[in-house]
């Protein structure tokens, strides 16, 4: 959901020469600046001299339902397989790092997506980017591929929700706003490590 927006901000940016889509599947997009690289990613190893780039923006993700409830599955898509994209990416030279993680990430957490995400910030960080840039965005506003009942009737319910002060990092956000946050900040040239809460993302700065 927010891959494929991403996407298309980055195809209109002037600021953009190319953009390189790691992909198991066809997007199905034709644009002048897009380069497609179709992978298996149990076998990235025989593709890793072609990830390369300035700047690495991952919004890889699952569910744990999609994953079939099934905590490795789900591990694999949420740490394993961006964690190797990043890395061979950082091998051939890209020095920023941009991906979405989830608000509230703790190792110590009772929930298990949770503690996922704070082990993919923390493991993304020893990769060494000049740069790395985390997003942490709670509830996604916005169109899914996959239907969900229960999560839309949430959805409409906290739609409009406007928590105050230190709350306001559990607003609710439009997916569209984190993808343009994303593009927002991969201009940015300053070295460390940043971490983009609600307000972060929907004024970036």
């Amino acid at each position: 959901m927010i891959g494929s927006q991403c996407l298309g901000l980055l195809l209109e940016a002037e600021w953009v020469k190319s953009v390189l889509v790691i992909s198991r599947r066809d997007p199905g997009i034709k644009h002048r600046k897009l380069k497609l690289l179709l992978v298996d990613f149990d076998d990235l190893s025989t593709h890793s001299r072609h990830i390369k780039g300035d700047v690495l923006i991952s919004a890889f993700g699952t569910t744990i339902k999609n994953a079939g409830n099934d905590k490795a599955l789900f591990r694999k898509w949420d740490i394993g397989y961006p964690l190797d994209v990043a890395r061979y990416a950082h091998q051939n030279g890209c020095t920023q790092f941009l991906f979405v993680s989830s608000v509230g990430p703790s190792e110590k957490s009772l929930n298990f997506y949770l503690r996922v995400k704070a082990e993919m910030e923390h493991e993304a960080g020893l990769i060494g980017f000049s740069r790395l840039d985390i997003f942490q965005p709670s509830m996604l506003l916005g169109d899914r591929k996959e239907h969900r009942t229960a999560e839309k009737i949430i959805t409409k319910l906290v739609r409009n929700l406007r928590l105050p002060g230190p709350l306001k990092k559990y607003n609710p956000i439009e997916s569209s706003d984190v993808a343009r946050a994303l593009v927002h900040y991969a201009q940015k040239s300053e070295s460390g490590k940043f971490l983009h809460l609600y307000s972060q993302m929907i004024h970036p700065d």
